[in-house]
């Protein structure tokens, strides 16, 4: 049983590193449409998973701190729905960090 549960949790991360390779792609391709303002690099991709094993598997989470968290709120937005989408997250509260954002960079008056 030890055997199916490990192949189990390899199997898990191998899709979960193909999602987060994936979302990686489509945002350097709207990186080169113009559609985002700049591109996730390898590094980001590393710093994502390793903050997303930190987190105890909370992918979005994990995408704020990495990276969702210093771009433009649009940048951010567009991004995060890649990741809902690639993911299959339900939109509920997942998004709900951009709204904090906006509310913190207005009281600083940028």
């Amino acid at each position: 049983k030890d055997c199916g549960d490990k192949q189990s949790t390899i199997d898990d991360q191998h899709q979960v590193i193909k999602n987060m390779t994936s979302v990686l792609t489509d945002v350097r391709n709207a990186f080169k449409d113009g559609r985002v303002s700049a591109p996730l690099t390898t590094r980001d991709a590393i710093n994502w998973y390793t903050k997303y094993v930190s987190r105890n598997g909370k992918i979005m989470e994990a995408a704020k701190y990495t990276f969702l968290n210093r771009m433009p709120d649009s940048d951010a937005r567009h991004v995060a729905e890649l990741i809902q989408r690639k993911f299959k997250i339900q939109a509920n509260d997942d998004m709900t960090f951009l709204t904090h954002k906006n509310k913190s960079v207005s009281k600083n008056g940028l």
